[in-house]
């Protein structure tokens, strides 16, 4: 229902939107991008420093449709430095400002338009879930891509960030064991 909605009258937040779904980006983190932060040759698009909720410069790996997404958009036809979501985000200097102003933009848009009681954020989680449960086991997920994706500094933190999303098992044909 979401997807709809934005995809079809609101495509710069539909866009946002999937930067938090496919990158597993912080709202802030996307409030900031510009053009010369996406890589569409390597596929990474770079969260920087002074943007980022951790502190440090990370890259997350863009899917081929969110290349593609992109490309529809024109962003690689904008100017390197320009903020991506001026127009639904603003160009303050505090991302704190850009970030509540998308939020409003999203309570306005879902919650009060579409009656959906949903955060943005949460598109980062279903994200993760709808990564884990493409996978056919538990075997399959690449727990270092996921760390990378989600900008956690360590396995530990990925393996409880993925039990926590309460998702993350193995198939039952898949284990090797029963009981004594």
């Amino acid at each position: 229902e979401i997807r709809q909605c934005l995809e079809n009258n609101h495509p710069a937040l539909y866009l946002f939107l999937n930067f938090i779904y496919t990158c597993f980006m912080r709202p802030k983190e996307v409030a900031a991008l510009t053009p010369g932060d996406i890589d569409l040759n390597t596929g990474f698009v770079t969260v920087r420093i002074e943007t980022s909720k951790v502190a440090h410069t990370s890259y997350r790996q863009l899917t081929p449709e969110m290349m593609q997404l992109i490309k529809d958009n024109g962003i690689n036809y904008m100017p390197r430095n320009r903020i991506i979501f001026e127009e639904i985000c603003g160009s303050e200097k505090d991302l704190r400002l850009r970030r509540r102003r998308v939020s409003e933009l999203w309570k306005k848009i879902i919650k009060e338009g579409i009656g959906l009681d949903k955060e943005m954020y949460g598109a980062k989680h279903t994200g993760n879930i709808d990564y884990l449960k493409n996978l056919k086991t538990v075997n399959e997920a690449n727990l270092l891509w996921l760390m990378q994706q989600n900008d956690h500094k360590t396995l530990e933190t990925t393996q409880h960030y993925i039990r926590d999303l309460g998702v993350y098992k193995m198939t039952t044909d898949d284990m090797p064991f029963g009981r004594l």
